[in-house]
């Protein structure tokens, strides 16, 4: 797990671009990666996009083996806390999603009283009980080229819902991408039938 990579990502919020915001993926979404996939864009600017997936777990991968791995001691890491396939890019690089009462140099806010920080440290922090009280830690990203990510909204590809902590953190795993549907007034198959092409 890489975590001290270069930042992949800038925060400008221009308009017209949708960082901070979620993508939940079409019910008739056909790569199987992303099918039923909740993701929190981190980046959106002209050059592209890049988001991580908030609801796939890792199989047999939870934070305290990773704690482990990197050598650290711990004693506040308990249970089977999950990692998460954050997406089909740089499927080690880890990045770690959290509530704001934790920020470093490195952290990036994505919208209020969500940042990302993705170096090390946060890590340390974790597993020495000073880090962030609420978190999601994922490998890898979901990436978009200039204007890719443009063109499969227009294809439907994707609806788009507000950012939201509790989706983030308080919404069990396997309900966030219906639970992302009701925030906008939706229900999946709904969604089919109103989209059409574009």
């Amino acid at each position: 797990m890489n975590l001290d990579d270069p930042p992949l990502y800038s925060m400008s919020s221009s308009e017209g671009y949708l960082a901070g915001k979620i993508l939940l993926a079409s019910p008739n979404m056909t790569d199987g990666r992303f099918r039923q996939a909740v993701i929190l864009l981190c980046q959106h600017n002209a050059e592209g996009a890049m988001g991580i997936i908030l609801n796939k777990p890792l199989p047999n991968m939870q934070v305290g083996e990773l704690i482990k791995q990197f050598d650290l001691e711990t004693d506040s890491i308990t249970g089977a806390e999950p990692i998460y396939f954050g997406g089909p890019v740089e499927s080690v690089r880890g990045f770690v999603l959290h509530t704001d009462e934790y920020v470093s140099p490195e952290t990036q806010s994505i919208f209020p009283h969500v940042n990302l920080t993705a170096t090390i440290d946060v890590v340390r922090h974790i597993a020495g009980n000073t880090g962030p009280r609420k978190r999601l830690m994922a490998l890898g990203y979901a990436g978009w080229d200039s204007g890719q990510l443009e063109r499969e909204l227009q294809e439907n590809a994707w609806l788009v819902a507000e950012g939201s902590e509790a989706l983030l953190f308080d919404v069990p795993v396997d309900a966030r991408w219906h639970i992302g549907y009701e925030s906008v007034g939706l229900e999946p198959t709904r969604f089919m039938e109103t989209s059409g092409s574009a």
